[in-house]
C-alpha cells in the first residue's frame, strides 16, 4: 500500500507505546489486542517513562513485578503453530537473568523468546509435549545492561534466527518443529505463562510481532531508520 514501509507488511502487534490514559496499551496494527498492563492501577503496571527526546517507553520493574498481557482469546492470531512468524523489540536492560521478551507457550506447547541470566544471549524456543522442545540460542551479550539494542527473531519452517542491531548473531541454530497450539494460553510480554517467574528488569520500546519471516536486509533496515532515536 502507497505510504506503508515493506518492513510494516504483514504486522500483527506494534505496540507503539504512545500515552494512554488507561491501563491498556494501544495495538496498532491489531486493535482487537487488548494487551493490558499489568497489575492494573495505581501504580499499576510498567511504568510510561519519557526518555530525554521525549520518545515514550515503558519501563519495567522486576521487583514488582509488571508485565504486558493479552486474553487468550483475543490472541489467537500470535499462536504460531505451521506458519513463519518474527518477533522484535527495542530493549535496554537494567539487570540480566532469566527474562521472557514474548511468549505464547505453556511449556509443553506454543513458543517462547527469552533472555538467558548473566550470558544476556537470547533463546527461541518451540514446544510439542512434555520434554520435547527445540532452542535456538544468540550470542553471549546480546544484551548489555544500560544500553539499547534492536533485538529479534524470525522463523521459517525449521529454521529460526537471532538478530542483533540487524546483524544475525545466532550460535545454535535448532531445527524446529511446529509448536503445538497454545490457543489456551494468554500472550506476556515481560513475564512467563504463568506469571510467577521470568521478569524483564529494564525498557522496552514498541515490541512488534509479524506473521512473515522477516529476512536479514529488513531487520537490518529496521534498526538502520531507528537506531538514532536511541542514540546508537
Amino acid at each position: 500500500p502507497i505510504g506503508v514501509h515493506p518492513t510494516e507488511m504483514e504486522l500483527l502487534l506494534d505496540l507503539f507505546f504512545r500515552r494512554s490514559l488507561t491501563d491498556v496499551v494501544d495495538d496498532w496494527a491489531a486493535p482487537h489486542h487488548p494487551v493490558a498492563r499489568t497489575p492494573g492501577g495505581s501504580p499499576g503496571g510498567p511504568a510510561w517513562t519519557d526518555l530525554a527526546n521525549n520518545l515514550t517507553v515503558l519501563d519495567f520493574n522486576s521487583a514488582t513485578p509488571d508485565f504486558l498481557e493479552c486474553p487468550a482469546a483475543d490472541s489467537g492470531d500470535l499462536n504460531f503453530m505451521a506458519g513463519p512468524f518474527s518477533l522484535a523489540t527495542w530493549i535496554k536492560a537494567d539487570a540480566l537473568g532469566v527474562a521472557v521478551i514474548m511468549c505464547k507457550d505453556g511449556t509443553t506447547d506454543g513458543w517462547s523468546w527469552w533472555i538467558d541470566t548473566a550470558p544476556g544471549e537470547m533463546n527461541l524456543q518451540t514446544f510439542q509435549g512434555v520434554g520435547t522442545t527445540q532452542t535456538s540460542i544468540g550470542a553471549a551479550n546480546d544484551i548489555i545492561i544500560g544500553t539499547w539494542r534492536f533485538v529479534s527473531t524470525a522463523r521459517s519452517g525449521a529454521s529460526v534466527r537471532l538478530y542483533t542491531n540487524g546483524v544475525d548473531v545466532t550460535t545454535v541454530a535448532a531445527s524446529h518443529v511446529d509448536p503445538l497450539t497454545a490457543a489456551a494460553h494468554k500472550f506476556h510480554i515481560g513475564i512467563n505463562d504463568i506469571e510467577g517467574a521470568g521478569w524483564i528488569d529494564g525498557q522496552l520500546r514498541r515490541p512488534r510481532v509479524w506473521n512473515r519471516c522477516l529476512p536479514a536486509s529488513e531487520m537490518l533496515a529496521i534498526f538502520e531508520m531507528e537506531r538514532a532515536l536511541f542514540g546508537v
